[in-house]
């Protein structure tokens, strides 16, 4: 049984439906990024970088725009020449809290909160200048782009009778701060 090829394409591979906005995807460096179904995490469709040789790197990027911070989410993964070649991600050119993997890592969760505004987010696979290890290679997929949680609640009408405060802190609040104005 012959199936036809479907071709899909780079949004195909990393774009989820929970996104706050549909993200276009390019690729560039010495080979581009292409999507693939033989490694993935979800079982359907990932992106692979392109086959680079030693001291060349491949990358794959989009923009983010957002009036309020978000949280960026993927999972990678890297076959490579361990403490040579990286996979890394920068968010406008900068490293981030998850900065870069190297050697042999299966797929890895990953987040990260990006602030509001205009931003690029780079994934680079980047070679040193001799070496090779495993599959020379690294795999991004099923990106997310959702609000990032609020770290701060401004509350008012508090009201406190037989040591229940009301209204009620949302299930999972463990902690909370609170003052109190003693002049009214």
């Amino acid at each position: 049984v012959t199936r036809p090829l479907v071709v899909k394409g780079l949004g195909d591979a990393l774009n989820n439906p929970a996104n706050l906005q549909t993200l276009a995807w390019t690729t560039g460096g010495n080979a581009a990024w292409f999507p693939e179904t033989t490694v993935t995490h979800d079982g359907t469709l990932a992106v692979q970088s392109g086959a680079i040789g030693d001291s060349q790197s491949s990358y794959i990027e989009t923009s983010l725009t957002s009036s309020v911070d978000t949280t960026m989410a993927c999972y990678w993964k890297v076959s490579s020449e361990q403490n040579s070649d990286f996979l890394s991600f920068t968010v406008d050119g900068s490293p981030t809290t998850v900065s870069s993997i190297s050697g042999t890592v299966d797929w890895t969760l990953v987040s990260v909160v990006i602030p509001s505004g205009t931003h690029t987010l780079r994934w680079t696979y980047a070679k040193n200048a001799s070496g090779n290890s495993g599959s020379d290679c690294a795999w991004v997929d099923q990106v997310t782009v959702t609000p990032a949680p609020s770290t701060i609640s401004t509350l008012s009408s508090l009201a406190l009778s037989n040591g229940t405060l009301s209204p009620a802190f949302a299930t999972g609040t463990t902690a909370y701060t609170a003052g109190v104005d003693y002049t009214t």
